[in-house]
């Protein structure tokens, strides 16, 4: 199954932040989902790190490269 991770649950997952809900670390976890992840997603996330309204966001941004390429 593809599953695509919006902007607000791809920090969560990395942050392990609890406001993920179960059912979505069940199917990220499955290693038979393809997990992907928006270039959208990838831009919202480092403008509202720029705008400061995602400070937590700073590490993934720097790690965006890695994670997209």
């Amino acid at each position: 199954m593809q599953v695509l991770l919006d902007t607000h649950t791809l920090p969560w997952r990395l942050s392990d932040d609890p406001a993920l809900p179960k059912s979505a670390r069940k199917l990220i976890a499955d290693t038979g989902n393809l997990i992907l992840v928006s270039a959208e997603s990838a831009w919202d996330i480092a403008t509202k790190v720029g705008l400061g309204k995602l400070p937590a966001g700073a590490d993934l941004v720097a790690d965006l490269r890695v994670i997209v390429c």
